[in-house]
């Protein structure tokens, strides 16, 4: 559906911008035919104010045919809607060879009944001034057949220029279907995935509730305490799941939002999440270690970054097997900070290093069987170090350990 309608937009948009492309060079051709024609009229102008002057007249130089007649009245009528028989024309200005006397008499008489003191006569594609200011009627005509045959040479071209510009607008939707598209339905295929994840991990402690409060029911008495634990314990999975997906869910929809960003001591904060799980992780048998370099400041948002610690912390925690070592360490690499956070005994096949940030993706056999693991800790972290400005990867040689490695903007302070 997403494919579809992202597509149809795409269309759309190609469909209605060859339209206003088209509405555009339309309008321009109209002025150009427009402006061809004021040129005309002011040429015929000229040829009646200087056609008998001595001087070549610049539209008679280019070579366009025009011409300047006097029409001598056996009855002098200056408001005379046709030709007498006995009218006489007189050529002041022009080509007689260019035109027959009868093609002259019959385009004089066309001009007079028009009415119009300037004109178009389209058949003979001659443009008109009939003067009528003195006793005799003087017509100016050029002839605008070279300028048709360039509107006619501008139109073709326009025509070309019309595919021309529609088929680039074609290959570049093209290009932009595929660009666009692809992120578009990369997330429509991971929420659908979500959905499906979210589903599956939640039908089964629901069927385990299910079926342990339908057997307690039925059971003796002292069975009931096993039962009740059992689906206490999978009621408290599934609330943890909820919560990891309501904070994922959470975490995506502020991402737009402005963070607060400022400087703060990194080493401080390192070594105060190390604190924090140093107990823990040695009630678990596992020795926590940690080099921070000191007087290290960065400018980030430190609620965030704690926030994405404390998971890669906890998620050493868990796939790290008793009696082996978690070590965080950290370091200035030009101008940003490092921090690595490694634990030892379970590795991570190289190839699913990039996949492993992806919601419920849980690589190898060890990590997919790890109670109270859904996959959902290094997809937070990975969106909430990307929203402000950091980076996050994942190293591991397959077998003997997993490091995730956190870059920030640093910062120097003066000691």
């Amino acid at each position: 559906m997403i494919r579809s309608l992202h597509r149809r937009f795409l269309w759309n948009t190609f469909l209605w911008s060859c339209v206003f492309l088209l509405a555009v060079m339309f309008g321009a051709y109209v002025l150009l035919a427009r402006y061809t024609d004021s040129i005309v009229k002011s040429e015929a102008f000229d040829v009646l104010r200087y056609g008998e002057q001595t001087e070549t007249h610049s539209f008679v130089r280019r070579g366009v045919p025009s011409f300047l007649a006097e029409i001598r009245q056996t009855k002098p009528d200056t408001g005379a809607e046709e030709l007498e028989a006995d009218d006489e024309i007189v050529f002041l200005r022009g080509d007689l060879s260019a035109w027959t006397e009868e093609q002259i008499r019959r385009i004089t008489d066309g001009m007079l009944k028009s009415g119009d003191r300037i004109g178009f006569l389209r058949k003979e594609t001659l443009c008109f001034v009939v003067d009528r200011s003195s006793r005799t009627i003087r017509i100016a005509a050029v002839d605008y057949t070279g300028f048709r045959s360039y509107l006619t040479r501008v139109l073709l071209l326009g025509v070309v220029l019309y595919n021309v510009i529609c088929g680039a607008l074609f290959l570049l939707m093209k290009l932009a279907e595929k660009r666009l598209l692809r992120p578009a339905e990369r997330a429509w295929a991971n929420q659908e995935r979500f959905v499906e994840d979210a589903s599956h991990e939640m039908k089964t402690p629901i069927a385990v509730i299910l079926s342990n409060a339908e057997l307690g029911v039925s059971e003796q008495p002292e069975e009931t305490e096993r039962r009740l634990s059992v689906i206490l314990n999978e009621a408290q999975r599934m609330k943890l799941l909820i919560t990891r997906m309501l904070e994922s869910a959470r975490i995506e929809n502020e991402a737009h939002k402005r963070r607060s960003i400022a400087d703060f001591s990194l080493s401080d904060a390192v070594t105060e999440c190390a604190l924090l799980f140093e107990e823990p992780l040695y009630e678990q048998g596992i020795a926590l270690s940690y080099d921070v370099e000191e007087n290290l400041w960065v400018r980030s948002d430190e609620t965030s970054l704690k926030q994405v610690l404390r998971i890669l912390l906890e998620n050493a925690g868990k796939y790290t097997p008793r009696g082996q070592r978690v070590q965080m360490r950290v370091r200035r690499r030009f101008s940003r900070a490092e921090i690595a956070v490694r634990n030892e005994g379970v590795g991570i096949d190289p190839n699913e290093c990039e996949a492993i940030f992806e919601r419920f993706y849980r690589a190898g056999e060890v990590r997919a069987h790890t109670e109270g693991s859904y996959g959902l800790g290094l997809s937070i972290a990975k969106t909430m170090i990307e929203m402000i400005g950091g980076s996050i990867r994942c190293e591991s040689d397959g077998q003997t350990y997993t490091s995730f490695v956190v870059t920030v903007r640093s910062v120097r302070k003066q000691k």
